[in-house]
């Protein structure tokens, strides 16, 4: 497949390539020798098993790859979600941007180049991340139980235990929102689901099940606190999308739609305001809420409304005690 290789590396619309020059390439790119009628034939061959190749006799300039996996467009927006995935550990960000960059070829790489200077400093740095999400993927499947160390960021920007203890849980689902993954799991057999944010997640072993022996000393789980903390710091636990009503005024649409797109459906009433009917997860819709303060009322659900208010309340006490 050294042909093929020279062709997807080298060759496009704009770079029809010779004989002399595939020749040259497998020489030293791969340490072959080849004469100019096994070029020919090892082309034809290609050609037979269904890679779309445009030939001399077709274009009378040179052989080139036609049809790729991915075009170039394709590759460019997979890059980009890649380089700005804040859940991504940056080394394997940029490992992934290479691996993408060399699916084209080497002119594609020219254009992409300006990539190995972006800014992945917003990307967490928790190396644990991929083995995490392998080995969950597979608890999962097996319905297997797990343990590990959940964390929180601390003022140093780094990673520190909730617990002294392991948490222990039993996975349920992976979820994607919002930049982050999730994992949803139950603490027991048909208890209830909390989540954890995967990139806060180290020391994840998989347990094997436990045979019942009497006498035998129960694994140490993490105090009642410890556990209410991990709900405070996640998603709706069971991963689904609740109802949320807003009002705002029409002039904010393009702010909702951008940053709610299929999730929110809009209708406008009197006075130039609209109702936004909300389907997500509750974080998303809390930081939407503070983001336009003011311009932002909640209609429902209730209690929603009411924590809003309450904080609300805790802010303007805040702000008179330092008067």
């Amino acid at each position: 497949m050294g042909i093929y290789e020279v062709l997807r590396r080298y060759s496009d619309v704009e770079h029809p390539l010779s004989v002399k020059f595939i020749i040259e390439k497998l020489q030293k790119e791969y340490g072959m020798e080849a004469e100019r009628k096994a070029v020919g034939n090892n082309i034809r061959v290609l050609l037979e098993l269904g890679y779309d190749i445009s030939s001399y006799q077709e274009n009378r300039k040179g052989y080139y790859l036609r049809e790729r996996e991915f075009d170039d467009v394709e590759l460019r927006i997979l890059i980009d979600s890649v380089a700005d995935n804040r859940c991504l550990p940056q080394n394997d960000a940029r490992r992934l941007v290479r691996k993408l960059m060399d699916l084209s070829n080497v002119y594609f790489a020219d254009q992409c180049r300006s990539l190995s200077n972006a800014d992945y400093a917003n990307h967490q740095e928790n190396k644990e991340f991929f083995f995490n999400l392998e080995q969950l993927e597979r608890s999962i499947r097996k319905n297997q139980r797990v343990s590990f160390i959940y964390n929180q960021y601390g003022t140093d920007g780094k990673l520190h235990p909730v617990a002294g203890d392991a948490f222990i849980v039993r996975p349920s689902r992976i979820l994607h929102k919002d930049m982050r993954y999730y994992l949803l799991a139950e603490k027991a057999e048909g208890q209830e689901t909390f989540c954890f944010r995967l990139d806060c997640m180290t020391s994840l072993t998989v347990l094997e099940e436990e045979k019942a022996e009497p006498g035998r000393r129960r694994r140490k789980s993490p105090p009642p606190e410890a556990w209410a903390a991990v709900s405070l710091c996640a998603p709706a636990a069971d991963g689904r999308e609740k109802l949320s009503i807003l009002r705002m005024d029409q002039r904010f649409a393009g702010d909702v739609a951008d940053y709610f797109g299929t999730e929110a459906t809009m209708h406008e009433i009197a006075g130039h305001k609209m109702e936004i009917r909300i389907r997500a997860l509750f974080g998303k819709v809390w930081r939407f809420i503070w983001t336009y303060g003011a311009q932002c009322e909640v209609l429902w659900p209730r209690q929603l409304r009411r924590k809003v208010r309450e904080e609300l309340e805790d802010m303007l006490r805040l702000y008179q005690a330092g008067e």
